[in-house]
């Protein structure tokens, strides 16, 4: 087996003389264009590729631009291996971009696709891992999914020996004002010991944290991210990190991780950052907040908005403010006193323009919470449940196919609570 690296949370398994490249993000920004690849951009030969595997939807991992890109020869070729979500939505984004054949993984299955043993399993609403297994070597790919202790023991007990786990070693969201009030980076590196302990796998990979938040909105958090140093003064001789385009031979193993780590803290220091995004006009945020507050009126029964407490957002480039009630689905200008989150006003116009707005804002982190530890408006949580269909019941169908998803994930929740 020959692992290559490629970039943040994208890399190529080569087995059994079949290549799958896992979670393609290659070029471009993303997230509103708040995150940019530290690297740069990355060419990728894909007449190589004979699958590509994708974890979830963010766009870091689901990349349209990178996907988009790819000849169309080469995606009437390549197979797309995608978790049986409950949602067929992206099933149906991977067949619209002209890809001829998507394969959905069951979760929490053994799956054999051209004598690669393959088990993916879901995490949370939206997230999922993938383990590949060939050629007497066992990848283990956490990318974004973070469990409990007994969760990660009974992954460990359905994958066996893990020879290589690439696990995200950085924070990738919102996790403060003015520095990492939630922790996060000291959690992160605690997850990394954990997993550690559980797997015990023979050499450790992070990735899935190589970017950079690339606007003047949101640029204060590189200050407070976990480094390639960072997290090799953690002391685990087994973390060897790779740079874009490194390539390891599983059956004689050799990194080139100092180098590695000393490209990426230089590319590090020479990040580019962006101008605040170009204003809306004031009535250009309130028209998408009233068509996002009539679905979310359609979408959400009314004891569920009967939970959803109002929240004031202060526009600092217009100076004017907006205290919006998704319960009553309405909307009045306010002061800024009155305003709990301060953001620009594209970034807000974006947050209630797309479905995927309210998720692309918490990882952007382009916004500031006066109010914060207190617990978010629940506007939050139901948007992203909207933006997800993890939870959708909207046919029979489709009510069927929800129901199945939750129950291939009945360990996964079990073991989150105990």
């Amino acid at each position: 087996m020959e692992i290559e690296f490629i970039s943040h949370a994208g890399f190529i398994v080569k087995a059994n003389n079949k290549k799958i490249f896992l979670d393609p993000w290659t070029k471009g920004k993303t997230f509103n264009d708040s995150w940019a690849l530290l690297a740069g951009d990355i060419e990728v030969d894909y007449s190589e590729i004979d699958y590509i595997f994708v974890t979830h939807e963010h766009p870091d991992h689901f990349n349209f631009p990178t996907l988009k890109g790819i000849d169309e020869a080469d995606k009437k070729r390549i197979k797309i291996l995608y978790q049986k979500h409950a949602s067929t939505r992206l099933k149906e984004a991977f067949e619209k971009l002209g890809f001829a054949e998507v394969i959905e993984l069951p979760i929490y299955k053994w799956t054999q696709v051209e004598g690669i043993d393959l088990y993916c399993g879901s995490a949370g609403s939206m997230d999922s891992f993938l383990a590949v297994k060939a050629e007497g070597t066992t990848i283990l790919n956490l990318n974004d999914c973070v469990f409990t202790a007994n969760q990660y023991k009974y992954i460990a007990k359905q994958v066996g020996k893990i020879d290589y786990l690439f696990t995200q070693f950085s924070f990738a969201n919102w996790v403060g004002n003015n520095a990492d009030e939630i922790g996060a980076t000291q959690k992160k590196k605690e997850d990394i010991l954990l997993q550690n302990e559980i797997f015990s796998p023979t050499y450790i990979v992070p990735f899935a944290s190589f970017v950079y938040f690339c606007n003047e909105e949101n640029k204060r958090m590189n200050e407070w991210v976990n480094t390639p140093e960072d997290i090799l003064k953690m002391g685990l001789e087994k973390i060897q990190f790779m740079y874009p385009h490194d390539k390891v031979n599983t059956k004689q193993p050799a990194f080139n991780s100092e180098y590695a780590v000393e490209r990426y803290m230089r590319d590090l220091e020479n990040c580019k950052i962006d101008p605040t995004p170009a204003s809306k006009t004031f009535e250009e945020v309130t028209a998408a907040v009233e068509a996002n507050m009539a679905i979310f009126q359609q979408k959400i029964k009314a004891p569920f908005r009967k939970m959803v407490e109002p929240f004031g957002i202060y526009l600092h480039d217009l100076d004017r403010a907006i205290f919006i009630d998704p319960k009553k689905g309405t909307w009045e200008e306010t002061t800024r006193e009155k305003a709990r989150y301060t953001m620009c006003s594209q970034v807000c116009w974006f947050t209630f323009n797309f479905e995927w707005g309210t998720g692309t804002l918490q990882v952007s982190g382009m916004f500031l919470d006066k109010d914060h530890p207190a617990a978010t408006s629940k506007y939050f949580f139901f948007q992203n449940m909207l933006s997800t269909g993890f939870l959708s019941t909207k046919s029979i169908p489709q009510t069927l196919r929800t129901l199945k998803f939750l129950w291939r994930k009945k360990w996964e929740i079990f073991y989150r609570f105990i």
